[in-house]
């Protein structure tokens, strides 16, 4: 099928409109944009149409498609106010392919989870980046003024509190993914606002 469109711009005449299957296979349209003068010049563009999945792309990027070893399975809070201290955080870890597991309440989940589904739903996903991946560490994260614990609210303001309540919590974590998951490394975290705190009494799984 071909659908001819004439243009009569002093620059250029577009001329057709059709599936090119040569170069891009069926999936993409070309369009064909014929120069205007004495020795015209065809040039193909793109298209951004898959033509048999019905959909059109609205954003241009290339992405890397090769396989990876993920350094790190990484449970977090998708709280947007500690995005960016965990991604400078990684960096400096140098963390640059972690599987970022990103739920409310990070380590809560695995916790004091709301219900088991929502534990047996993490721990799915961290056999999955096992799995798929390979991970060998996985860094558990927790964060004041959670909503999910009822912010900083539900323990008086007191942030020593907080803490001391976050630092059982990430130790619970920690001792559950051992326990399920005795070849991964495991890390806990608690994040502020004022940076990231490491648990440093925490359970070490013992050697399968």
């Amino acid at each position: 099928m071909m659908l001819l469109i004439w243009c009569y711009s002093p620059l250029l005449r577009l001329c057709s409109l059709c599936w090119h299957s040569t170069l891009l296979g069926t999936r993409y349209g070309t369009i064909w944009i014929r120069g205007h003068g004495l020795r015209p010049a065809y040039k193909r563009v793109h298209y951004p149409y898959l033509k048999t999945a019905h959909m059109k792309r609205i954003f241009q990027f290339d992405s890397p498609a090769e396989p990876y070893i993920a350094d790190a399975a990484v449970l977090c809070c998708f709280d947007q106010r500690i995005r960016l201290v965990i991604n400078k955080f990684l960096e400096r870890q140098k963390i640059m392919k972690p599987d970022m597991i990103v739920v409310a309440g990070g380590a809560k989940t695995l916790a004091s989870p709301r219900n088991d589904f929502e534990r047996d739903f993490i721990l799915e996903q961290v056999r999955l980046s096992v799995k798929l991946h390979r991970t060998s560490r996985v860094l558990l994260m927790s964060h004041s003024d959670c909503a999910t614990y009822g912010g900083l609210a539900a323990f008086g303001g007191d942030s020593q509190a907080e803490a001391v309540h976050h630092k059982e919590e990430l130790k619970r974590a920690v001792g559950l993914l051992n326990q399920a998951f005795p070849a991964l490394a495991v890390e806990p975290y608690f994040v502020r606002f004022d940076g990231i705190w490491e648990i440093l009494d925490y359970p070490v799984a013992s050697a399968p």
